[in-house]
């Protein structure tokens, strides 16, 4: 059987979903979580379980990620997984698997093979291990498939070929500890948090993914699960069995809730880049196909916290990672001043605010009418193709790449700021480089900004190259988002 539960797990081949009905909606402004927590009763489930209870353990099933891959490659993959997963979310027609492979194809032979002085490889070498690489993606059948093709240089393009001069801008550059991070695929623990009801979030790579650490089964067992504003049921499909057992997040526990033990995933995990074991919906319920509640509603329905969620993501760069996501309300400590609250203008149940106008270093855009879902579960930013190159078009030594990237100096200095709730957010200059071109790290940098078809055609999809410069909150409650600086700016 098919099923898209409010969170599911992948290695250990399970996942879970919350079943008891939420009655009714609280205004509430958001608020620091209460002192303290009541346990809460079992509840019944819409899928009469097979067993009551199960030992769950994690099994080291998936392979280390694509690290080898050309940041061209790595940026058309996130741009794929974009754009599927809002397809699914909103209910539009998915781009075909033959679709998604021809634009990786088209980027993969838009990068130039010759790069001299990538990572101690030589030409023939990484040649041969990308074109592997890139043969195990999406059903491509051999390396043999794709025909690389040299690129001709310039300031960044598609095929930029290691000999990156742009020098616009003062910046520092690519971080190092961001591009040893990109190479290992390594994970940043997150430090133990303070705040009550809150749980840590640990950075994988350079800040691509955020996932936290809650405890499931009898006896209890930790797996490590993405926390995801962007979704109620997760993206994509599995099959499996329904269960029942114990969840505890963040030390709030959820008796005999329902789980699916499952024996088989959709691409969207079964893909060896995974490194978590599932993923929790944090959107609102209405969003869910089945009409399951998502955790923190099902935690409100009984009265252990209010439907608030409070989400800081850190930035390996910084040194520290005090990254977390609250549960009830929201972590103060994390921000600076007061949050600017606003409503949530879609009406499916993702987190969406209209945007101001888009400024760079200070100038406006002129792109009013936007709206942003902001999504914690999505590394980019994603844009309609008109407002990405206006953007790219104000950042001095900025390039397309004709395919719907664009790449910048990764010394660039560049101040882009998103406005919502009349207050203006910038982007921190660095968290807009995603990785540079070749490992030349003051040369050419990929954009953390790129263009896709996200729904509307004035809609954005903003992940966390925003989402790590805010307080990021929720509200079901009063159906709003809180948005405040970050402490690290």
């Amino acid at each position: 059987m098919l099923l898209s539960p409010s969170f599911f797990l992948l290695p250990a081949f399970l996942f879970a979903t919350l079943t008891s009905g939420y009655s009714h909606h609280r205004r509430h402004s958001l608020r620091s979580p209460p002192r303290s927590t009541r346990p809460l009763p079992a509840r019944s489930s819409l899928f009469q379980p097979s067993s009551s209870k199960v030992a769950l353990s994690r099994l080291s099933t998936r392979n280390e990620r694509n690290s080898h891959l050309h940041p061209q490659v790595l940026l058309q993959m996130h741009i794929n997984r974009s754009v599927r997963r809002h397809a699914r979310m909103t209910k539009r027609e998915v781009p075909t698997e033959a679709v998604l492979r021809k634009a990786l194809v088209k980027r993969w032979e838009g990068v130039n093979q010759g790069v001299g002085d990538e990572v101690g490889n030589s030409r023939k070498e990484k040649r041969q291990r990308e074109g592997k690489a890139m043969a195990g993606i999406g059903g491509l059948n051999s390396a043999a498939s794709f025909k690389g093709k040299k690129g001709k240089g310039g300031a960044g393009g598609a095929g930029d070929g290691g000999n990156s001069t742009t020098t616009t801008g003062s910046g520092p550059g690519f971080s190092q500890k961001d591009f040893d991070a990109s190479q290992s695929n390594s994970v940043e623990p997150a430090q133990t948090p303070t705040a009550n009801s809150t749980i840590g979030l640990n950075i994988e790579a350079n800040d691509v993914g955020y996932f936290a650490t809650i405890q499931l089964g009898t006896p209890p067992a930790n797996f490590k699960i993405l926390m995801d504003s962007g979704s109620a049921d997760g993206t994509g499909n599995v099959a499996g069995t329904i269960i029942q057992d114990d969840v505890l997040i963040a030390g709030l526990p959820i008796a005999g809730h329902s789980f699916g033990v499952t024996t088989s995933e959709s691409s969207d995990f079964s893909d060896s880049s995974v490194p978590f074991d599932g993923l929790m919906g944090l959107a609102q319920s209405m969003l869910s196909e089945q009409g399951v509640l998502t955790p923190i509603e099902s935690l409100a329905q009984t009265g252990a916290v209010p439907a608030q969620l409070g989400f800081h993501l850190a930035r390996l760069s910084d040194g520290t990672n005090d990254g977390e996501v609250t549960f009830g309300g929201v972590d103060a400590t994390k921000f600076n001043g007061s949050l600017t609250e606003f409503p949530n203008v879609n009406t499916q149940g993702f987190w969406e605010g209209a945007m101001g106008d888009v400024t760079v270093d200070g100038t406006a855009l002129g792109l009013s009418g936007r709206t942003a879902i902001l999504d914690t579960g999505t590394t980019l930013i994603v844009a309609p193709a008109a407002d990405a190159a206006a953007v790219h078009a104000a950042i001095p030594g900025s390039a397309s790449d004709g395919q719907g990237g664009f790449t910048i100096p990764c010394t660039s200095t560049a101040s882009v700021a998103l406005s919502f709730g009349g207050k203006s957010f910038a982007i921190n200059a660095s968290d807009l480089t995603f990785l540079p071109t070749t490992n030349n790290l003051q040369g050419d940098c990929v954009s953390g900004i790129s263009s896709g078809s996200v729904g509307g055609a004035n809609e954005w999809l903003v992940g966390d190259v925003f989402l790590k410069n805010v307080y990021f909150a929720t509200s079901v409650e009063s159906n709003t988002i809180g948005l405040a600086p970050s402490l690290e700016g």
